[in-house]
C-alpha cells in the first residue's frame, strides 16, 4: 500500500507532495500511517501550525485522545501505533 500526504500553505496553495510505500494493506492502518506521515512532515518543513484532515472518524478521534478503537492505539498526542 501506498500513501500521499499534500501539504499546502494558507491560501491552499500546494507546497509540497510527500508519498511513502507502507508495509501493510489494511486501510484503517492506512489512514492513520497517512496522518502520522502528515505530521512528520509538517515538522521536517518546521510548520508551527497544521490541521491534519482525514475521512476516518475513528482517525480523528485517535488524534485528539481517544485511547483504543478496536486495532489502532495512541501512545501519546500525534503518535498512532498499529
Amino acid at each position: 500500500m501506498c500513501t500521499t500526504v499534500v501539504a499546502r500553505n494558507h491560501l491552499g496553495e500546494v507546497i509540497r507532495i510527500h508519498t511513502a510505500r507502507l508495509g501493510f494493506s489494511d486501510v484503517l492502518c492506512g489512514e492513520a500511517a497517512a496522518c502520522c506521515l502528515a505530521v512528520s512532515v509538517a515538522l521536517e518543513l518546521g510548520f508551527k501550525f497544521i490541521l491534519v484532515e482525514s475521512d476516518s472518524r475513528i482517525v480523528i478521534n485517535l488524534s485528539m485522545g481517544q485511547r483504543h478503537i478496536g486495532r489502532l492505539r495512541t501512545m501519546s498526542p500525534f503518535v498512532l501505533s498499529f
